[in-house]
């Protein structure tokens, strides 16, 4: 395809009728200006398997989590895994996390997973609230050390990464 995607300075209106395409400007475009075409609420994810292509700066990008208590390891599992369910909670869930954004439902996860014994009995607040405030900073610990355990999977760096596009283009 001939065209830049980005943000979107341009819009494409098809008329199905005699079946042309026209650019419409969203706004003023300066002459000799490059101009891109926005790709609707698209990730990178969709846009790489469906285009080939990514955004760096795309505001749809995401990336999934998926939440699952463990049932070996955590003696107190099944009583976790009720107090989900009494919040309406799914063991197992995957989320959808967009930049700046925190999914309540990971979120309260999270609080549940957090518990020690002695705030089982608070456990209905973990959907609206905090817990406590140690409650929440072992919430948000383990999620960056999930977070943390992921990106040791990878091959190369975000930094590796980019010198490689940079390279390629």
């Amino acid at each position: 395809d001939s065209l830049t995607h980005g943000v979107g300075e341009v819009s494409l209106v098809y008329d199905s009728e005699t079946q042309e395409t026209r650019v419409v400007a969203m706004g003023k475009i300066n002459k000799g200006e490059r101009v891109s075409v926005g790709c609707g609420l698209t990730s990178n994810l969709e846009l790489l398997a469906n285009r080939g292509s990514l955004m760096s700066t795309n505001r749809n990008n995401f990336v999934l989590i998926k939440f699952q208590l463990d049932m070996q390891a955590d003696i107190h599992a099944s009583a976790r895994e009720a107090m989900m369910k009494q919040l309406n909670l799914t063991n197992p869930m995957t989320y959808i996390v967009r930049s700046g954004e925190m999914p309540q439902g990971l979120l309260s996860s999270l609080r549940i997973q957090s518990l020690t014994p002695t705030e089982f009995t608070s456990f209905h607040k973990a959907l609206d609230s905090p817990v406590s405030l140690e409650n929440e900073w072992r919430a948000y610990r383990l999620l960056i050390s999930s977070c943390n355990t992921i990106l040791t999977l990878y091959k190369t760096t975000i930094e590796e990464d980019e010198e490689l596009l940079k390279a390629s283009a």
